[in-house]
């Protein structure tokens, strides 16, 4: 009886699940929040720092009023008047803490996914 050869199965090399990436640590920041905010069906994602400054950002409208609004709704300040027009949508805000500084992660509008951004937020900043 002859020997049968093994059949070979092409397997398709792995895809690239970004279709943007930078090695600017900001840049890298916006094009995550876009993809964030996408998965989330938000209409504004920022990420600030503790006092309010815009890092980075994806959608609008103001989205350094919205960075300013996700700092005080951490101490109990923000009110639904400071987003404007976004002012009737889910207003959610989480801590991240960076090396440096702690940031505060802001999404406006869409679902809350407490924790799912942290990780891919802390590996850009690091």
């Amino acid at each position: 009886m002859p020997k049968r050869r093994a059949e070979r199965t092409r397997v398709a090399p792995p895809q690239e699940r970004r279709s943007s990436r930078s090695a600017d640590p900001v840049t890298a920041l916006s094009l995550f929040l876009v993809a964030e905010r996408a998965r989330r069906m938000a209409r504004v994602m920022t990420l600030g720092t503790l006092d309010g400054r815009l890092v980075a950002s994806s959608g609008g409208p103001d989205p350094s009023r919205v960075a300013a609004a996700g700092s005080l709704k951490l101490r109990g300040l923000a009110t639904p008047e400071l987003l404007g027009d976004l002012g009737d949508l889910p207003f959610y805000v989480t801590v991240l803490h960076d090396r440096d500084e702690a940031l505060v992660l802001t999404c406006v509008g869409g679902l809350d996914a407490a924790g799912a951004a942290e990780p891919h937020i802390e590996r850009i900043l690091a």
